[in-house]
């Protein structure tokens, strides 16, 4: 994907994740916690997710619009199959953004894997179950953010080869 896409993914996931955390911190936890507290919980996430999904499609659907638009408007005095041509050219990957694209993905897994490690520690030590769970749906979403960020740190700043 090119750095723009990465880019309007990153920026939609983090504003999905303040929506989260804003309701998440607002919500009432019943005490003591019971398996019906973490059912709404989760039931919840899911529903979330469903939602940042809806609205990653839709955002990458405007995006890549605005993208042709843009595209038809520089070249004016070009028929439509050039038009289609210069689009189509523009979304093909090439290796230097494959290779990014694999590095970031490292540093995403990275940032879900530790995330999943506090979870279990968080479990170990007796904490509640609530905190596991937003713990670990938080840093799933960190990941993703983390792997945008990285791979448009990468685009602007060039790739090493490690």
């Amino acid at each position: 994907m090119s750095m723009g896409v990465k880019a309007v993914n990153t920026a939609s996931g983090a504003v999905m994740l303040a929506a989260y955390i804003l309701y998440a911190i607002g919500k009432d936890v019943p005490q003591p916690e019971t398996f019906e507290s973490l059912g709404s919980w989760a039931e919840f996430m899911l529903a979330f997710m469903g939602m940042a999904i809806v609205v990653m499609i839709a955002v990458n659907v405007v995006y890549h619009i605005a993208f042709s638009v843009r595209i038809a408007v520089k070249s004016q005095g070009s028929d439509d199959e050039e038009v289609c041509r210069m689009v189509s050219a523009s979304l093909v990957e090439d290796e230097m953004g494959k290779l990014i694209d694999l590095k970031s993905m490292r540093v995403g897994y990275a940032c879900a894997g530790i995330g999943i490690v506090l979870t279990l520690a968080v479990l170990a030590y007796g904490n509640s179950p609530i905190l596991a769970l937003n713990i670990m749906f938080v840093s799933l979403f960190m990941g993703m953010i983390a792997e945008g960020l990285f791979a448009c740190r990468m685009y602007t700043g060039g790739v090493r080869h490690d």
